[in-house]
C-alpha cells in the first residue's frame, strides 16, 4: 500500500494525508455550526452556501450537506477612485460557511476532467464500483432523489458489501473501494468538475463577461470593473443606474455585476450577481457522437419511403430539401452533417415564487428519427439564462457564444464518431435550420418586434391598427399580405444598429418591424423562414383557451352548462394513453395543460358542447376543430394543408364577424401562417413544443436549495445524460450488465432493434392485405403478452370459418380447408405490440385500450383484399393459433374484433367531425 495514504475514520478508507486533515478540520467547523443551530435544508454539498454559492466537489466528504444560510442581497457599491472599479473597502457580505475552493469552482474557468475511458480500468472491482455509481447518478435524476437520499443509498451499499465481505474477498474489496459521500462518488465518476462555462452577467444591460475580465488584482488589492458595455442613455437606464443620470447618447453602462463576500476563512472575494451557464453545442455533440449507434440512427432518414405529396417529418419540408445541396455545394447529402432545431423558453423554477423566471436554450438533432429525437438524453441544453428583474428585451448577448460555435460547425470541425464498434475522427458539420418558440421568445430570438407593435407579424408586413393594448388584428384577406424577406431584415436591422440615437433606432425598428439578432451573423440563417408558428401555443394555449374563457366570462356558458359538459366528458370512454380531463371543468379549465387543451379540442369538445353552446358559436368552434384535425396529423398531405389553411381563414373571419374586430388576437392572425411552417418543415409533430415544455418540467422538478439555481440545474441536467455519454463498449461485460438496467429503466436503448424485417412489419398495417409479404404474418418479434396465462379454447364453427378465410387471404392460398386449420387455440385478454398495450372487452382493466382503427375489413366485416378505408372496432379477445405450413407448425396471433358501422339516423344530430357508429 502507498505509504502516503492514511486511514480516514470518517470514510473508512485510505486517502491522502491532506484530505484526511481537511476532513478533520471541516468536521470541527461543522460541529460548531450545529451548536449555532444553523438552518437545515435538503440540498447536498454541491448546493450549500449563499444565494449564488455552490460547493459541489470542492468541499470534502464530511462537510455537512444540509446547512443553508440565507443572505440579503449586497448593496451596489461604487469605487471612490474610479467610476468603473469596485474596492474591497465596500461593506462586505459575510458567508462564513463557504470555503474558498467552492468559490473557485463557481467562478474560475477550470478545465474539466476528461471523460472516463473504461478500457483503462484494470480490474473488475473498480469497474463494478464505477458503473454502479454511474447508475446511481442517473437514477437520481430520473426519479428526482434528493442528495441526502443518495448518501443513504451509498451507505446501504457499503454496509451490504461489508456484510458479504465476511464470506467473500471480492465483496470485501468492493466494500473497501465503495464511497459513502457524494463528494467521493463524483470524484470516482469524474463529475467533480463543471463541463460548462460560467459568464458574469450585467443585471442591467445583460452583457456577459468572463470572470477574469471583471476581477483583477493590483498590489495585493482586488478590484472589479463595472460594466463597460456601450448602451443608449435613456430614462429606463437612468432609473436603474445612478451613473446614467443626466447623460445622453451612447454611454458605458457602468452597472456593477459582482459583489464582495467574506468567507469562513476571512478571505474576501468578488462573486457575480448573475451567472449565465453556457454548455454550448460542440461539447455535447462530441459526447453524443461517441455513443453506440447514435451516428447510425442519424443516417436512417436517408432510407425513408414516403408516399407522394405526403409530409411525414422535417425531411419532407422545403428547408431540409434546400440544404441537401446548399447553393450548389453538398451539405446534408454527405454523412456526418446535421441540422438542429433551437428553442428558447422561460419557466418558474420555484413553486411559490411567480416573480422569478429563468431562461433555457435547447437544441435537438433533427437527423434522429422522430421516435427518439426529443428524448431527454438526446437533448442539448445550450445555456441557462439567469433570473433578472424582467425578461431581457434582447437575447443577443446570450446568443453570441452559441453563434460563435455554430459558425465553426458550419465550416466543419473534426470530432470522434462511433462507427463499426470503434471511434473514428470525422469531419462534422452542423446548421441551425429551425427556431421554434412561443411568440415573445421567437420575436426576441429571430429579431422582430413584439406582437403589440404595428408591424407585429414576423411573417408578413401587414400593419395592425390601434395603440398598445388595443391593437386591431382583424382582416383575413391573406392574398394582400406581403411576405417578409431575409434581405430586408439584414438591411433594416443593420440600419437600426448603426443609429446614433435611441429615437432614430426606435423609429427604424417600429417602421419596418425588424431588430438585429445575433443569428443574422450565420450566413445561411433565414430569420423569416426558419422561424415557425408553434401549434401548441398558437392553437391550444391560444385560441382554444381564449374562446372558452370568453364563453364563461360572458355567460354564454352558465354554471349548469359547465356541469352538463363535465358529465358528458366523464361519461366518455377514451383510450388509456389519452387520459381524462379534470372532473370539474368549471373550476379547472383555467389550469388546463397544453396537452389537456389539445385533447379538449380534438376529442371531447364537439360532443360535450353539442346542444349546450348556442349554434352560431358552435359553428365557429366547429370550423376551428376541423382545421385542427386536418393539421394535427403525424403525416399530412398537401390536400389537408390547403383545407386546413382555408378553414383557419374562415375561422378568423367568423370570429371577427361574431365577436367583433377587437376580439381577434395575434394567434388568430398566425393561424394563417401555419401553412408556411408545415410546407417548410413537414408535419407539426416534428416541431411543436410539447417535448420542450416537458424539459422545463424536468428541470423544475430537480431538488435544489433555492440558491445558485442556474448552476445547480445545469449540473444536474448534465448528470442526467452522463450514463448515455459514457455507455460502455460491448467488450466491457461489467459495464454492460449494470448499465443495461439503468438505461432500460429510463425507457431507452442505445442499440437499434429495428431490423429491415421489423420496419416492414411496422409498415404492414397501413398497406393493403394483398401487398403484405406473407412471411410477416408469423413474425411475432414485436408482440408479447407478459405473464398472462393462456387459456385453451375450442373455436366455434363461425370463428373457425372466419379464421380459415383470413388465412386464405393472408397466404393467397385458396386450397386451405378446415382439415389444415386446427380447432384449438389459446386465448388471452391483452397484448403488447411494439410496446403499445392493446386491451380487450374480456379484460376490464384494459377495456379502454380495446378500441382500434384498422383497415382490411369491408362493410360486411369480411377480410377485404384491396380496401384501405379505416374502420372502428372493439377487440373481444386475442388468440394464439398454429397453422401447418409446409409440414411445420407456425404460430400466429389474431384479434377477434367486433366492428362498428355508421348510422346516419343518429349522426344527423351532431356536427362534423363527429360520427356515430353502432355495433354490427
Amino acid at each position: 500500500m502507498d505509504a502516503s495514504l492514511v486511514f480516514c475514520s470518517h470514510c473508512h478508507q485510505y486517502l491522502p494525508r491532506r484530505t484526511v486533515y481537511d476532513h478533520k478540520s471541516l468536521s470541527s467547523s461543522a460541529r460548531k455550526r450545529v451548536k449555532r443551530d444553523c438552518i437545515s435544508s435538503d440540498s447536498d454539498d454541491s448546493d450549500t452556501g449563499s444565494q449564488l454559492i455552490n460547493t459541489d466537489s470542492l468541499v470534502h466528504e464530511d462537510q455537512p450537506s444540509d446547512n443553508v444560510q440565507e443572505y440579503e442581497d449586497a448593496n451596489f457599491y461604487e469605487s471612490s477612485s474610479s467610476e468603473t472599479e469596485c474596492d474591497v473597502s465596500a461593506d462586505p457580505i459575510i458567508w462564513d460557511d463557504v470555503d474558498i475552493r467552492a468559490i473557485e469552482q463557481d467562478i474560475l474557468a477550470t478545465e474539466p476532467h476528461p471523460l472516463p475511458v473504461q478500457r483503462n480500468v484494470m480490474d473488475s472491482v473498480k469497474s463494478l464500483v464505477f458503473w454502479v455509481l454511474c447508475s446511481i447518478c442517473v437514477f437520481q435524476c430520473i426519479h428526482f432523489w434528493s442528495n441526502k437520499a443518495v448518501e443513504h443509498i451509498l451507505m446501504l451499499f457499503k454496509v451490504v458489501f461489508e456484510i458479504l465481505g465476511t464470506h467473500s474477498e471480492y465483496c470485501a474489496a468492493v466494500a473497501t473501494a465503495f464511497p459513502t459521500t457524494l463528494y467521493m462518488l463524483r470524484k470516482i465518476v469524474r463529475l467533480d468538475r463543471d463541463n460548462f462555462t460560467k459568464y458574469v452577467v450585467c443585471p442591467l444591460c445583460t452583457h456577459i463577461y468572463t470572470y477574469d475580465s471583471v476581477v483583477y488584482e493590483v498590489n495585493g488589492r482586488k478590484f472589479a470593473h463595472k460594466c463597460t458595455n456601450i448602451v443608449f442613455a435613456c430614462r429606463s437606464f437612468a432609473e436603474k443606474c445612478s451613473s446614467m443620470k443626466g447623460k445622453r447618447g451612447k454611454q458605458a453602462c457602468g452597472s456593477p455585476h459582482v459583489r464582495e463576500v467574506t468567507l469562513s476563512s476571512s478571505e474576501k472575494v468578488y462573486y457575480p450577481l448573475k451567472v449565465y451557464c453556457f454548455n454550448g453545442v460542440i461539447n455535447p455533440l462530441t459526447n453524443l457522437l461517441k455513443r453506440v449507434a447514435f451516428s447510425a440512427s442519424c443516417e436512417k432518414w436517408r432510407d425513408r419511403q414516403v408516399r407522394r405529396n405526403q409530409l411525414a417529418d422535417i425531411y419532407d419540408g422545403s428547408i431540409w430539401k434546400q440544404f441537401i445541396n446548399y447553393k450548389g455545394q453538398p451539405f446534408l447529402s454527405e454523412k456526418h452533417t446535421f441540422g438542429v432545431i433551437l428553442n428558447v423558453d422561460w419557466f418558474q423554477p420555484f413553486e411559490r415564487r411567480c416573480d422569478i423566471s429563468i431562461g433555457v436554450i435547447y437544441l435537438v438533432i433533427l437527423n434522429l428519427p422522430r421516435a427518439i429525437r426529443f428524448k431527454k438524453e438526446n437533448v442539448i441544453l445550450v445555456g441557462i439564462i439567469p433570473a433578472l428583474s424582467k425578461e431581457p428585451a434582447s437575447l443577443n448577448h446570450f446568443l453570441k457564444p452559441l453563434v460563435s460555435e455554430l459558425k465553426a460547425l458550419w465550416r466543419g470541425i473534426d470530432l470522434d464518431v462511433h462507427e463499426n464498434g470503434k471511434l473514428h475522427s470525422k469531419r462534422v458539420r452542423l446548421a441551425l435550420l429551425c427556431a421554434a418558440c412561443d411568440i415573445p421568445a421567437a420575436r426576441k430570438l429571430c429579431g422582430f418586434l413584439g406582437h403589440g407593435a404595428k408591424m407585429g407579424c414576423s411573417f408578413c408586413k401587414k400593419a395592425f391598427q390601434g395603440s398598445a393594448g388595443l391593437m386591431n388584428y382583424s382582416g383575413f384577406n391573406t392574398e394582400t399580405w406581403q411576405p417578409r424577406t431575409r434581405q430586408e431584415h439584414l438591411k433594416y436591422a443593420k440600419q437600426a444598429e448603426k443609429a446614433n440615437s435611441i429615437t432614430l433606432k426606435n423609429k427604424i425598428e417600429s417602421g419596418y418591424g425588424y431588430r438585429y439578432t445575433e443569428l443574422l451573423e450565420l450566413d445561411y440563417f433565414d430569420s423569416v423562414k426558419f422561424c415557425v408558428v408553434d401549434p401548441m401555443h398558437n392553437l391550444f394555449l391560444g385560441s382554444a383557451k381564449k374562446l372558452f374563457t370568453h364563453w364563461v366570462d360572458s355567460e354564454i356558458l352558465l354554471r349548469k352548462d359547465l356541469q352538463k359538459i363535465s358529465d358528458r366528458i366523464n361519461s366518455m370512454l377514451v383510450p388509456s394513453d389519452i387520459g381524462h380531463l379534470p372532473s370539474s371543468i368549471a373550476s379547472n379549465y383555467g389550469k388546463f395543460t397544453a396537452q389537456e387543451w389539445k385533447n379538449w379540442v380534438l376529442i371531447y369538445s364537439m360532443y360535450a358542447l353539442n346542444g349546450v353552446l348556442p349554434l352560431d358559436h358552435l359553428r365557429v368552434w366547429q370550423t376551428f376543430v376541423l382545421a385542427c384535425k386536418h393539421v394535427c396529423q403525424p403525416c399530412i398531405s398537401q390536400t389537408n394543408i390547403e383545407v386546413a389553411h382555408g378553414l383557419f381563414v374562415k375561422f378568423g373571419s367568423a370570429v371577427q364577424n361574431l365577436y367583433g374586430e377587437h376580439f381577434v388576437t395575434p394567434n388568430m392572425h398566425l393561424h394563417c401562417h401555419i401553412k408556411d411552417s408545415v410546407l417548410n418543415f413537414g408535419s407539426i409533430y416534428g416541431f411543436w413544443l410539447f417535448s420542450f415544455e416537458r424539459y422545463n418540467g424536468i428541470l423544475g422538478d430537480f431538488p435544489n436549495n433555492k440558491h445558485s439555481i442556474e448552476i445547480q440545474l445545469m449540473r444536474k441536467f448534465n448528470t442526467l445524460t452522463f450514463a448515455y455519454d459514457n455507455c460502455p463498449d460491448t467488450d466491457d461485460e461489467m459495464g454492460n450488465m449494470v448499465m443495461k438496467l439503468c438505461l432500460g429503466v429510463s425507457g431507452d436503448s442505445l442499440k437499434s432493434r429495428f431490423t429491415p424485417d421489423i420496419l416492414d412489419l411496422l409498415k404492414a398495417p397501413s398497406d393493403k392485405v394483398s401487398d403484405v409479404n406473407p412471411k410477416l404474418w408469423s413474425n411475432l418479434s414485436l408482440a408479447s403478452w407478459g405473464h398472462e396465462p393462456l387459456v385453451l379454447l375450442t373455436m366455434d364453427p363461425i370463428l373457425r370459418r372466419n379464421l380459415l378465410s383470413a388465412y386464405s387471404v393472408m397466404y393467397k392460398d385458396n386450397t386451405l380447408n378446415s382439415s389444415k386449420v386446427g380447432a384449438m387455440c389459446k386465448k388471452f385478454g391483452s397484448l403488447y405490440w411494439n410496446e403499445e398495450l392493446l386491451g380487450s372487452a374480456e379484460k376490464i382493466r384494459t377495456c379502454r385500450s380495446s378500441f382500434i382503427l384498422a383497415t382490411w375489413s369491408d362493410d360486411n366485416t369480411l377480410i377485404s383484399v384491396n380496401d384501405k378505408d379505416v374502420k372502428l372496432g372493439k377487440i373481444r379477445f386475442f388468440i394464439l393459433h398454429s397453422l401447418d405450413i409446409e409440414g411445420k407448425y407456425v404460430d400466429h396471433i389474431f384479434a377477434v374484433v367486433d366492428w362498428f358501422k355508421t348510422t346516419d339516423a343518429i349522426s344527423i344530430k351532431y356536427l362534423p367531425p363527429l360520427n356515430c357508429l353502432a355495433s354490427k
